[in-house]
C-alpha cells in the first residue's frame, strides 16, 4: 500500500504532456510519454532488494541505464543498425511464432518488440566489441561438444493413473479384454489427460525417473508397461502405453544453429576481452542525470551516492 501511495503521488505531480521532458541523461532527453509507456509494462521481481523503492523510480532508473548503454554503443561505433534489429526480430519470430500474437493480445504495439531487441543488441554489440568468430571455430565447437546439440531419445506416451487396488484391477481386466488404452484411461484415470484418452505427449528420456524409464524401456511400441509408482509413492500407480519411440539425434548445423553457436562463442570471448560492466559502471557514476520529479531526483542522487560509498569500481 505504501508503494502504491508513492506511485500515485508521482502520478499526480507528473507532467501530463507526453512530449514534456521527463529526464535527461548527458543531454539526451527522455520524454514523459516514453516514461509512462515504459512504466506501464515495467516489472520487478518481488524478492529483489530494489522492490522497496517506488516502481516509478525503478522504471526511471532503468530508462537512464538504457540511455547510457546506447551512448556507450554510439561512442564505440557499435550502435545497432535498423537492419540488424529487423534481422533479429525475424530470427526470433521464426523461432517462436507466438511472440507477435502475444504482444498484440497484451495490447502492446510491435514497436515495443523493436525497442526491446534494439536494447538487447546494443548490449550484445558492446559485450562482443572487436570479437570475430570464424566458421572453423564454429564448426570445431559443434563437433567437439556434440552432446550440447543432441536431442535425447523421446517416448510418445499415454498414461493411466489410479489410486486404489480395485481400480488397478479394473484397468488390467479391461485392457486384457481388448479394450483400447485410450478408452480405459478415459474411464478410470485420475490424470487430467483422461479427457484426451490419456495422451501424455512426447517426453525426453532425461525427464523420466529411473523406475519409470526402466518400465518404459522394457516394452515395445504399442505395448503397455507394468504398474509403476507415481510421484507420490505408495498412493498413485501409473501405467503407460508406448505409442512411439523417437531415437536420439544430433541437431543439424543449419543456419539457425550456426547463429546460436556464433552468438554464444562471441559472448564467451567478449566476457574475457571486453569491459562492458566496467564501462557501464563508469558511465553511470559520471553521468549527468536530471529528473523532473524532485522525489525521483533525490532518490537517484542518494542511490548513486550510496553506491559510491559501498562499492569499489569494477575491475576486469
Amino acid at each position: 500500500m505504501a508503494l502504491m501511495c508513492l506511485l500515485l503521488a508521482a502520478v499526480t505531480t507528473a507532467q501530463t504532456d507526453p512530449n514534456a521532458v521527463f529526464a535527461t541523461v548527458n543531454g539526451d532527453e527522455i520524454k514523459s510519454g516514453e516514461f509512462w509507456h515504459f512504466l506501464a509494462w515495467y516489472r520487478i521481481k518481488p524478492d529483489s532488494p530494489m522492490a522497496r523503492l517506488p516502481v516509478g523510480f525503478l522504471a526511471a532508473n532503468e530508462l537512464v541505464t538504457q540511455r547510457l548503454v546506447y551512448q556507450i554503443a554510439r561512442d564505440k561505433g557499435v550502435s545497432p543498425t535498423q537492419q540488424q534489429v529487423e534481422d533479429e526480430i525475424q530470427n526470433q519470430v521464426d523461432s517462436d511464432p507466438t511472440i507477435l500474437p502475444e504482444l498484440k493480445a497484451d495490447g502492446r504495439p510491435e514497436s515495443d518488440l523493436y525497442d526491446d531487441i534494439k536494447y538487447q543488441l546494443a548490449q550484445y554489440n558492446l559485450q562482443t566489441f572487436g570479437i570475430t568468430i570464424t566458421d572453423q571455430e564454429l564448426e570445431d565447437h559443434y563437433h567437439r561438444y556434440t552432446s550440447e546439440f543432441t536431442i535425447p531419445k523421446q517416448y510418445k506416451l499415454r498414461v493411466i493413473a489410479v489410486q486404489d487396488d480395485s481400480e488397478q484391477s479394473a484397468v488390467d481386466s479391461e485392457l486384457a479384454a481388448g479394450k483400447s488404452f485410450a478408452d480405459v484411461a478415459a474411464a478410470h484415470s485420475l490424470d487430467v489427460s483422461k479427457a484426451k484418452g490419456g495422451e501424455f505427449g512426447t517426453v525426453p528420456e532425461s525427464n523420466l525417473n529411473t523406475t519409470t524409464l526402466q518400465a518404459i524401456s522394457s516394452v515395445k511400441i504399442g505395448e503397455v508397461t507394468p504398474w509403476v509408482e507415481g510421484a507420490n509413492a505408495g498412493s498413485i500407480k501409473v501405467k503407460y502405453q508406448i505409442e512411439d519411440i523417437i531415437p536420439s539425434s544430433v541437431k543439424p548445423l543449419d543456419a539457425r544453429l550456426r547463429r546460436q553457436i556464433r552468438h554464444k562463442l562471441a559472448l564467451d570471448k567478449g566476457n574475457v576481452k571486453n569491459s562492458y560492466a566496467k564501462d557501464l559502471e563508469t558511465a553511470w557514476l559520471s553521468a549527468k542525470v536530471t529528473i523532473s520529479q524532485p522525489g525521483f531526483q533525490k532518490l537517484y542522487d542518494d542511490f548513486v551516492k550510496q553506491y559510491k560509498l559501498t562499492h569499489r569500481p569494477t575491475t576486469q
